[in-house]
């Protein structure tokens, strides 16, 4: 049977199918307003306290719906979390969702996504900061910059006064970090007496500021993350490399991330290239990093660096969990540096050879002074991941006792080996 509309019936259905059309449209641009939810959860038998969460832009779509062209804001229970949207490839499209929760252990929340325009996106107060300020010829002043070149790394000799703080500072509201962005290539770490954020106001001199002090002296060893890879029997540090590239990638308001990259370092007749990607959350006394090195055949170690203070007595080599292990040391105060401080670096276990202590018999070659590291067999390509945390007396009285730096190293390592997670609701 063969239906016949008139001109009239047929009419009627273009208006009805405009009409359905227009309800849909109407009902799906509802949806993106109000948002779509998914779950967190947390697994571990410890509680979190703004608890780090990261959520790619393909996994988000597998839960959500997602909005090409507004920014997302996340609610619990209808109250704003802190979060924000990374492009961490820099091809102008964000890559990753960034937030903090707080949950209770071995329990679910749901988290509900707002699409809103740019401007109507909330401002949300940074509790993080990246930063590299270069010194403008003509003014003579600093200003900060995204991404910065050093077409060799030569020497300190030439660099000297070109950088604000001498290379990028990494802060949370807790504590911070400066990389000294020369052949040195060291990160030395920066105590705070009360929760801010300094930026470009901290004032480096020897011993006590207005804010805090320095921690770890600029000329012991590697540094934090400081790195060096097998050659001819032994380790040299990444010294002599061609071009050294720094580029900020996310600044807050949870998370500051910026990458160092190496480019074209000789070794054993193969150019090798290095990544080193640095990142804080608000309120860790910490910072994560991921080394990457790429360009060589086989396999290597790659030994990275713990400093030591001369006052620390003993340098404590911690199974956390089966997943997670640290180095850890606490010290008492001496006259340069008043209250207890506590420095450990946690690490997977995956990859691992050796851990190197300073009270070993044989320390390899790329370990000066009084320092401790770790060795990984690695191939080409190959990310290591690790965390430093360090926690100062004069800013939170609970470090004054080891046992108890030890219980936040404990937690920390549980909370790496239990990342929070999300599931479609």
């Amino acid at each position: 049977m063969n239906l016949v509309f008139t001109p009239f019936l047929e009419q009627g259905f273009r208006m009805l199918a405009g009409v359905l059309i227009f309800i849909c449209f109407t009902i799906h641009q509802v949806l993106l307003a109000q948002g779509n939810s998914f779950i967190i959860q947390n697994k571990s038998g410890y509680s979190r306290t703004a608890g780090p969460v990261v959520i790619s832009r393909e996994n988000l779509k597998q839960v959500v719906s997602i909005s090409e062209k507004k920014t997302a804001a996340l609610y619990i229970n209808d109250e704003l979390i802190p979060s924000q949207m990374d492009d961490l490839t820099g091809d102008g499209q964000w890559d990753e969702i960034a937030f903090q929760a707080d949950i209770e252990r071995n329990s679910e929340l749901s988290v509900r996504v707002k699409w809103v325009s740019a401007e109507n996106a909330p401002i949300l107060q940074a509790k993080v900061y990246a930063g590299l300020g270069l010194k403008d010829a003509t003014a003579g002043k600093f200003s900060p910059v995204q991404s910065e070149m050093q077409p060799d790394n030569s020497g300190s000799a030439n660099l000297k006064g070109r950088y604000q703080y001498e290379g990028p500072i990494l802060e949370s509201e807790k504590v911070a970090f400066r990389h000294i962005f020369d052949d040195r290539m060291f990160t030395t770490a920066l105590g705070k007496f009360r929760p801010q954020i300094l930026k470009d106001t901290f004032q480096l001199a020897e011993g006590l500021q207005s804010w805090g002090m320095e921690l770890i002296p600029s000329d012991s060893g590697m540094g934090l993350g400081g790195f060096a890879l097998e050659s001819g029997g032994s380790f040299r540090r990444i010294q002599g490399a061609g071009a050294t590239f720094y580029r900020l990638l996310a600044n807050g308001p949870v998370r500051s991330v910026f990458d160092l990259i190496y480019e074209d370092w000789e070794v054993d007749g193969q150019m090798v290239n290095v990544r080193q990607r640095h990142s804080i959350w608000a309120g860790q006394e910490g910072f994560n990093c991921e080394l990457t090195i790429n360009g060589f055949e086989g396999e290597k170690d790659v030994l990275v660096n713990m400093p030591v203070l001369a006052e620390a007595a003993k340098v404590e080599n911690m199974v956390l969990n089966k997943a997670i292990g640290a180095l850890a040391w606490h010290a008492p105060p001496n006259g340069k540096r008043p209250g207890h401080l506590g420095l450990g670096m946690l690490f997977s276990k995956a990859g691992l050879k050796a851990v190197v202590l300073p009270q070993d018999a044989s320390v390899p070659g790329g370990l000066m002074r009084k320092n401790a590291g770790v060795k990984f067999r690695i191939t080409s390509g190959q990310t290591l991941e690790y965390r430093y945390l360090l926690g100062w007396q004069k800013s939170n009285e609970y470090y004054g006792n080891a046992v108890q730096f030890k219980n936040v190293l404990s937690q920390s390592g549980n909370e790496l080996e239990n990342p929070l997670k999300i599931s479609a609701k």
